[in-house]
C-alpha cells in the first residue's frame, strides 16, 4: 500500500539524518506484506548497531537469519521481495562479519564472508570491505595461502578500491618477512621469487593511491631495480620524484633521480638517461665542488657519456654513448679515479679492476673518434695492458675466469690497432 511506502521513506530520510532511534521505530512500523518488509527489519537492527548497542542488533542480526529465513511461512514470490530479502540479507551477513572481525573472532568471519562477492554480486560497496576482513582474519589465524588467493578476489573482483590498495600493502609486509627468512635460508631462487611478489602488491598499493606515499613509491623502485625491471622502475622512480616535498629533496637527488637514470640508460635511452644525470655528478677537476655521488652513479654518467659494451663473447655489442670532446674527457678522468680506487684497496689485476679498466680503454677509444691526438694514447694504453695481461689478454681468463671479457678486450684492441 503507498501508506507502508511512506512510512518506509520516512524511516530512511531519518536514517539518513542519523536519527537512528526514530528511524528505528519508523522501521518496525513497516507491515509484513509490504515489499520492503525484509529491509527494514535488517535497517531496524542496524540502528541498534549504530547508536552502539551492539548485542541488541547481533541478537535481531542472528534471528533474522537463523529463525526468519528458514522458517516456511516466509517465502517469498514476488520479484520485488526476492530482491528485498537479497538486499537484507546482504546486510545482515555483512555486520555480523564486522562484529566478530571487531572481536577478532576470525574462524566466525571465514566462515561469513567466504563466497560473500559471489552471492551478493551487486553489493559494491559491502563485498570489498568484506573481502578487506575476511583477508585479514586469514592473516590472523596465519593462514598465508588463503590470504593471498583473497588479495587475488579482491584484484580482480575490485582492481580499483581503495581496500585493494589496503589489503596490497598487508600482503606486502608478510611477503616481505617471508622474503627475508628466504634469504636467511640461503634459498636464493625462492627468495628471488618472492621479491617479484613484493614489488607486484607495492606497485598495487601505490597505484591505488591517489596521491601515492612517497616512501612506499621509492620502496616499489628499489624493488624494481633488483628486479632488473627498468621500465616498471622508471614509471615508480617518476611517481615517487612527482610526489616528493622539500623534505625529501635529498633523497630524491641521493636516490630516485639516480634510479630514474639507471632505468632510462637500461632501457637504452641514452640521451634521456645523460640529462637525468648530468646535473648529479661533480667536476673531477673542482676540489670546491659540493656535489657526492656513488661509484655506481658516476659509471652510469659515464656510461651515458661513452656507451658501454655488452653481449656474450660471440654477439659483442656497441650501445652508443652522446658525449662530445668536453664530457669524454671528464668521464676519462672519472673511469681513472674509479680504476685507481680499485687498485689502491689492492685488487689491480683482478677483476673489478679489469672491467673498470675496459670501461677506461672504451672511453679513451671513443674520445679518439672525436678527437685525432687521442688515438696514440690509446694504442699506448693497449699494449700497456697486453705487455701484462698477454696478446691476445689471456690473463683475465686464465686468472678471472672472465671469457666475456677477454673477448671483449680482444674485440676493442683490434678496433683501436
Amino acid at each position: 500500500s503507498n501508506t507502508g511506502d511512506i512510512v518506509w521513506r520516512q524511516a530512511e530520510r531519518l536514517y539518513k539524518d542519523d536519527e537512528f532511534e526514530q528511524a528505528r521505530e519508523k522501521y518496525l512500523q513497516v507491515e509484513e506484506q509490504q515489499n520492503n518488509y525484509e529491509r527494514a527489519i535488517a535497517k531496524a537492527a542496524l540502528c541498534l548497531y549504530k547508536i552502539r548497542d551492539v548485542d541488541g542488533a547481533k541478537v535481531e542480526f542472528l534471528r533474522y537469519i537463523e529463525e526468519f529465513l528458514p522458517d516456511p511461512t516466509h517465502v517469498v514470490n514476488t520479484p520485488q521481495k526476492k530482491l528485498a530479502r537479497q538486499m537484507a540479507k546482504a546486510q545482515v551477513v555483512f555486520y555480523l562479519g564486522r562484529i566478530a572481525y571487531s572481536n577478532a573472532d576470525y574462524e566466525r568471519v571465514i566462515e561469513l564472508y567466504t563466497g560473500f562477492e559471489k552471492e551478493f554480486p551487486d553489493q559494491t560497496s559491502y563485498a570489498p570491505n568484506a573481502l578487506y576482513m575476511l583477508l585479514m582474519s586469514h592473516l590472523g589465524l596465519r593462514n598465508f595461502e588463503a590470504a593471498e588467493a583473497t588479495h587475488a578476489i579482491l584484484r580482480d573482483t575490485f582492481p580499483t578500491e581503495n581496500v585493494t590498495g589496503r589489503g596490497a600493502l598487508q600482503m606486502y609486509n608478510l611477503v616481505k618477512a617471508e622474503q627475508e627468512a628466504a634469504l636467511a635460508a640461503g634459498d636464493a631462487d625462492r627468495a628471488h621469487e618472492l621479491l617479484r611478489k613484493m614489488a607486484e602488491y607495492m606497485n598495487i598499493s601505490n597505484s591505488l593511491t591517489a596521491e601515492g606515499v612517497f616512501s612506499n613509491l621509492h620502496k616499489e623502485t628499489s624493488l624494481w631495480i633488483d628486479l632488473e625491471e627498468w621500465a616498471n622502475a622508471e614509471t615508480a622512480a617518476r611517481r615517487a620524484i612527482d610526489t616528493a616535498g622539500p623534505e625529501e629533496e635529498d633523497t630524491v637527488t641521493k636516490h630516485l633521480m639516480p634510479a630514474l637514470g639507471l632505468g632510462l640508460l637500461r632501457q637504452k635511452r641514452v640521451d634521456e638517461a645523460f640529462e637525468i644525470l648530468d646535473p648529479l655528478v661533480p667536476d673531477p677537476d673542482d676540489k670546491e665542488d659540493p656535489r657526492r655521488v656513488s661509484a655506481e652513479v658516476t659509471a652510469n654518467w659515464c656510461r651515458a657519456v661513452c656507451g658501454w659494451i655488452e653481449g656474450d663473447e660471440n654477439n659483442i655489442v656497441e650501445v652508443p654513448g652522446v658525449g662530445d670532446a668536453a664530457t669524454i674527457e671528464k668521464a676519462s678522468k672519472l673511469w681513472l679515479r674509479l680504476t685507481n680506487k680499485e687498485k689502491n684497496d689492492g685488487n689491480q689485476w683482478e677483476e673489478p679492476w679489469y672491467a673498470l679498466k675496459f670501461e677506461l680503454f672504451h672511453c679513451w677509444y671513443r674520445w679518439g673518434l672525436v678527437d685525432s691526438t687521442k688515438s696514440e694514447s690509446c694504442k699506448g694504453l693497449g699494449n700497456d695492458l697486453r705487455d701484462y695481461a698477454g696478446p691476445t689478454f689471456g690473463d683475465i681468463e686464465a686468472k678471472c675466469g672472465n671469457r666475456v671479457l677477454q673477448k671483449r678486450y680482444q674485440w676493442l684492441w683490434d678496433k683501436v690497432r
